[in-house]
Formats: C-alpha cells, structure tokens, sequence
C-alpha cells in the first residue's frame, strides 16, 4: 500500500527508475496522519518479521486484532482514493 497507493508507484522498491509521470501531483494527497499510520503498523508488524530472543518470544496477534488492522487499511484507502 505504500508503495502503490501512497506513492503512487513514483519508487518502487528493485526498481532503478523513478517514474513521476502523472503521479507526482498524488503525493501532496499525503498527510502527517497518513504517514503515522504506516509508521505504526510497520512497527508494530515488524517484531514478527525480525529473530527475537527465544527468552522473549513474540506471541501473534490474535484474529480480532489483525481484522482490526485490516480494516484500518480497508478504511484509510477508501478516505485516501476520494481526496483530490
């Protein structure tokens, strides 16, 4: 979502090139409160992409929380589509 809804595709991660060609206007979409969304969600879903110590295992999130999450997104991505 970060790289194709929030950038608009302008960096894409392995790509070399930037492509700013009718895109770049979408960036100025993007709020303070955007960015602390993914900056939070990164955050809190990095622990489980990363080794941590067996004396201190991460436990998975439940069901409950990941729907909320998802919808979180779900949501953020409908408001984000309608601004002009």
């Amino acid at each position: 979502m970060i790289e194709c809804n929030l950038i608009s595709g302008v960096v894409v991660r392995y790509r070399r090139s930037i492509n700013t060609l009718n895109k770049i206007n979408n960036l100025a979409k993007i709020t303070i409160e955007d960015c602390k969304i993914f900056d939070d969600l990164m955050t809190k879903y990095s622990r489980y992409l990363h080794s941590q110590p067996d004396e201190a295992p991460v436990p998975l999130p439940e069901p409950d929380e990941l729907k909320q999450d998802f919808n979180t997104l779900a949501n953020w991505l409908t408001e984000f589509n309608k601004r002009t």
